[in-house]
């Protein structure tokens, strides 16, 4: 298995991988296949964000998308934010859970190597338990489906 960025010659491949993702939750959201690719595009094309994948023999087995994201309501610092992360659900579970933690670590290198000191992923699969789990082992706080974790290695101020 190799792990390169993403090209503008890979989208076909992740928007099939995303459409299957995403078919499950055909009776609540309209999937939009151009509005995919036009975002899978521009993110592609932005330094703030990294979009990466997995490829056995040139065929894409998975990917993430991620993007640094500059605080939230209640802080200022640059986190890295998982926008996607969409596996090939027919790859066997064991290459599934290889992809994902080699992911989690991709993104928190990048983010530490972007500024940012922290990571937040979360997820909308039905059965999440191992990916969260795999979150958890990676030292994420995981709240519901939604997990978080200090990549720098600096002391959190407390102070208010």
């Amino acid at each position: 298995m190799r792990w390169s960025p993403l090209t503008d010659e890979h989208i076909a491949a992740a928007e099939a991988i995303s459409y299957w993702s995403y078919f499950c939750y055909e009776s609540v959201f309209t999937y939009n296949r151009q509005r995919f690719v036009d975002q899978l595009t521009a993110a592609i094309k932005n330094p703030r964000a990294r979009v990466f994948g997995a490829f056995e023999k040139d065929q894409l087995l998975g990917y993430a998308w991620v993007e640094l994201c500059d605080g939230l309501s209640y802080t200022p610092e640059t986190f890295v934010d998982v926008k996607l992360v969409h596996l090939r659900m027919t790859a066997s579970s064991r290459l599934r859970v290889e992809q994902l933690t080699y992911m989690i670590d991709h993104w928190e290198t990048w983010g530490r190597e972007n500024g940012a000191v922290a990571a937040a992923n979360s997820t909308v699969l039905e059965n999440q338990n191992a990916y969260l789990r795999l979150h958890r082992r990676a030292g994420y706080v995981v709240r519901g489906s939604f997990c978080f974790k200090r990549i720098d290695n600096e002391k959190i101020n407390t102070t208010r």
